[in-house]
């Protein structure tokens, strides 16, 4: 008789420190009982108690005593361990403790992020497929221990009632649930029992599907099938011609049922295999064949260099700056198949792969399966098994969005952060992380190269680039020598003259003449008729919307009549309504904080969040006297309403979130786009992302002061980023593009410089703007935040904070720690909770997570009650 295989060594000492999801940043002391010492190991999920509840959590380390400040007797055992592997590798654990430190977070939450989507944080798996060992092998069950002999047992008796495909649950109610799962991994260790975890309720684990092979059929019975049989001599045909195939890769109707009784004959064989749900094979449809195109001088300079840097085998950091249209796509795909022949991995971020489908249909294309792609628009079995591809190596190339660099690639060699100005890679809910810098530190823990591209770099990126840290590669022209859009100014300032009669054409009387009678009184008809086409014109021009000016409506008449594309962005900004000039363009600052004040949404009044500075609204313009001053902002659909009224033939799309709320709404909208079914597509930030519509040749910016009338010290880098942006999508083909700007300011020296080419002039004004002012990049920044449904908690809450912070300011003084608010947030009430926020400038990352340790420390050791009220946010992108 087999004797059980012998239990592995010990993996560690006797205690396990456990990170669980939810707020906690620390992690839990347990016990490990011995049944369970060779399967808790670093990396395994288990199911722990956590007050009277059980939650599951992963083991990061074993260690041999509990923590001084935690009393033994206290310290609970691990009721389950949930895996037969690691879903936590080692370098992903480094980059969650990295992130935990730096953003104030849980690493619980940040294990999440790092394990296989759906691994199941609030139980195991749902169903285990179970099997006997093979004949003669005999194991001795009796040696086992007595809770695995009864889940053995409970298991024989359910076998017989099932194909092997046995609930958990129900396995649990005969035979206990305790230690369940570590009991059952025992019996497999053991060779009693094999064991297949699935969780098919949802998705999100392997799945296997039938493959059929057609035999050699004699000639008399292949005679006797088609007489008798048709269908199935149909489908037996298919199968030879195709070769091993699924039933729904024959397309011949009833092929199931036909196999089926093929296999009975003897005609057909199956076997399992695993199946692999893969968005490739969906994205693959979008790519097009395109030719290996011969590269650019900068190209192979930009590529040149970064082999240079991955021949070091060491961490680097470049900066990609090209313009649009410059070709940086293409720099990547070459960077990675340098790296995939040095045999290491790449990992490609973008900021939203759906919004850019034919960006992701370029690496299917070049690099077939050896490409997951992790975004949350899949399945949850596409992102398990493309995860699990990622991990066992048959994958080398993982494209994703925010939570990807976390992607488990062994043998790292590139990062390629895709548009890394987006804001879209920092994530605003707990955990706060930004994944860009999580990529920048992901390579440097594991000696890779990581490359930053964009058009508009962030200023972070450029002032690293010109502090030496980071390299500087560059793309100045467009492919094929496009040329750059035209950039015009619209005034929206100018209306026009009421028109007025000229003396002696009015109803005056004419002094009495016979001869001049006629004469006079013809030219006086023909004066009025004229007059009255200019009064019907001017009266008309005064119902037109303020939004579309004549030069607008006359480009896009031309537009139209030329077959061309045009895209209209309105920069809307949610909630954040600043109060604007029609007359002048000017908007109100705070003389504090070089931010624009924010429209109280109660009473007339104008706040700002950050210090908390309030004013009245004024009555009229402090710079030109106007009465004319409204809340900034313009709806999408506002405009598509006012277009169709001027268009009625145009066919006309909108791109915005309320829009795409609508299953495969966006899909929709960009691939008729892209087959020119669209003339005007209209929207807001959406329509400044990568999109390549070669038939787009005018861009209009309807209200370009809205690009940064925003409460924000970044409003002028974000606004010129995304005017610069759009401005890009126009002239991409083989027509020149023309980009109009329509404004109440054309003096604006922010429109001065909307062009790509002007980031070097834009990017040391505004650096030298934020050292003035010590914002970052220059100095660091953190947002402590505070909420609660009542409103007078919620500012007590503050004011107690900031009792805790102002010791630390006066301590280290003004050089190195400014303390703003605390003040209402730009959103002063939020899903049912008011909001108030305190912000620390601080001159260095040391100086500020000192400052966050010692406020943490006093929150937890003094009197202080609100805790529950208050998160950190370290370099917030959003403040409202």
């Amino acid at each position: 008789m087999k004797r059980p295989r012998k239990p592995e060594p010990p993996s560690g000492g006797e205690f396990a420190q456990v990170a669980v999801p939810g707020p906690h940043r620390e992690l839990f002391t347990y016990r490990i009982p011995e049944t369970m010492d060779a399967l808790a190991k670093a990396g395994h999920r288990v199911l722990v108690p956590f007050g009277r509840r059980q939650l599951v959590g992963v083991v990061w380390e074993r260690i041999d005593a509990p923590p001084a400040h935690v009393p033994e007797e206290k310290i609970r055992p691990i009721a389950d361990v949930l895996d037969s592997h690691p879903i936590i590798d080692a370098g992903a654990a480094r980059l969650c403790e990295w992130a935990a430190r730096y953003y104030r977070a849980s690493i619980g939450e940040l294990a999440r992020l790092a394990g296989p989507p759906g691994a199941g944080w609030a139980s195991g798996p749902e169903q285990i497929r179970l099997s006997l060992p093979a004949e003669g092998e005999l194991v001795d069950i009796a040696s086992l221990p007595a809770g695995a002999r009864e889940v053995y047992y409970a298991a024989l008796e359910m076998l017989v009632d099932t194909e092997g495909l046995i609930f958990v649950a129900k396995l649990g109610r005969k035979a206990g649930r305790e230690a369940l799962h570590s009991r059952l991994r025992l019996l497999e260790r053991a060779g009693a029992l094999s064991i297949e975890w699935e969780r098919p309720s949802s998705g999100a684990t392997g799945r296997e599907i039938w493959k059929w092979s057609a035999l050699e059929i004699p000639g008399d019975e292949r005679e006797a099938l088609e007489t008798r049989a048709a269908k199935q001599a149909e489908v037996y045909d298919a199968l030879a011609a195709r070769g091993p195939s699924d039933a729904s890769e024959l397309d011949v109707s009833g092929a199931q049922a036909a196999l089926k009784a093929l296999l009975e004959k003897g005609y057909v064989t199956r076997e399992k295999e695993a199946e692999i749900r893969s968005p490739w094979q969906r994205l693959e449809a979008l790519a097009q064949e395109e030719p290996r195109h011969k590269l650019t001088g900068a190209q192979a300079r930009a590529v040149q260099s970064i082999e240079e840097l991955l021949g070091t085998e060491d961490f680097a950091a470049a900066l990609l700056w090209g313009v649009t249209g410059s070709g940086k796509t293409e720099v990547y795909l070459r960077a990675i198949e340098r790296t995939i022949e040095q045999g290491r991995s790449a990992l490609v971020l973008v900021p939203e792969i759906a919004l850019t489908p034919r960006l992701a249909a370029r690496f299917v294309h070049r690099f077939g399966p050896t490409l997951a792609v992790l975004h949350s628009g899949l399945s949850a079995g596409e992102r398990y098994d493309e995860w699990q591809r990622l991990r066992s190596g048959k994958a080398r190339v993982a494209l994703g969005v925010r939570s990807a660099v976390f992607a488990p690639l062994s043998g790292l060699g590139l990062i390629v952060v895709d548009e890394e100005h987006e804001s879209t890679y920092k994530q605003e809910e707990n955990p706060a992380y930004n994944a860009r810098d999580g990529a920048i530190k992901r390579a440097q823990l594991e000696g890779a190269v990581v490359v930053l591209g964009s058009a508009t770099p962030s200023l972070e990126t450029i002032a690293n680039v010109e502090a030496g840290k980071y390299r500087r590669l560059e793309l100045p022209e467009r492919v094929a020598g496009r040329p750059f859009p035209t950039i015009e100014l619209i005034d929206l300032r100018e209306k026009p003259e009421k028109p007025k009669l000229k003396p002696g054409t009015g109803k005056e009387p004419i002094p009495y003449e016979e001869s001049r009678l006629v004469e006079e009184g013809e030219a006086r008809a023909a004066m009025l008729a004229d007059f009255k086409v200019k009064e019907e014109a001017w009266e008309a021009e005064k119902q037109r919307p303020w939004f579309l000016s004549r030069k607008l409506l006359a480009a896009l008449e031309e537009n139209l009549a030329a077959k061309d594309q045009a895209i209209l962005y309105l920069p809307r900004r949610g909630f954040a309504s600043t109060l604007l000039c029609h007359d002048c363009g000017f908007q109100i600052e705070c003389p504090n904080c070089d931010v624009r004040l924010r429209v109280h949404m109660q009473g007339a009044k104008l706040a700002c969040h950050y210090c908390g500075y309030e004013t009245h609204a004024p009555a009229q313009c402090s710079q030109c006297g106007g009465t004319h001053l409204h809340p900034a902002g313009l709806g999408t659909q506002q405009l598509e309403e006012a277009l169709a009224k001027e268009f009625p033939d145009a066919r006309i799309a909108r791109l915005d979130r309320d829009v795409l709320g609508r299953k495969g709404a966006l899909e929709k909208t960009l691939e008729k786009m892209q087959n020119g079914e669209i003339d005007f597509l209209l929207g807001t930030q959406m329509v400044t992302k990568g999109h390549d519509f070669p038939a787009v040749t005018l861009v209009a910016v309807v209200l370009a002061d809205l690009a940064w009338a925003v409460p924000d010290f970044r409003a002028e880098e974000r606004g010129w980023q995304q005017l610069a942006q759009v401005a890009g999508r126009a002239g991409r083909g083989e027509r020149p593009g023309k980009v109009l700007l329509q404004t109440f300011d054309p003096q604006a020296p922010q429109l001065a410089r909307v062009g790509e080419q002007c980031l070097w002039e834009f990017a040391e004004q505004e650096l030298a703007g934020r050292r003035l002012l010590r914002y970052p990049p220059v100095w660091r920044l953190a947002a402590v935040k505070i909420s609660d449904p009542n409103p007078q908690t919620a500012q007590k809450a503050a004011a107690e904070v900031a009792g805790l912070l102002t010791p630390l300011g006066a301590e280290l003084g003004v050089d190195k720690l400014r303390i703003l608010g605390p003040a209402p947030a730009a959103l002063s009430r939020l899903r049912g909770r008011y909001r108030w926020q305190i912000l620390l400038k601080a001159a260095s990352p040391a100086t500020l997570q000192g400052v966050l340790d010692r406020l943490e420390r006093r929150m937890f050791e003094g009197s202080f009650a609100h805790r529950g009220r208050v998160s950190i946010d370290v370099d917030p992108y959003e403040l409202m």
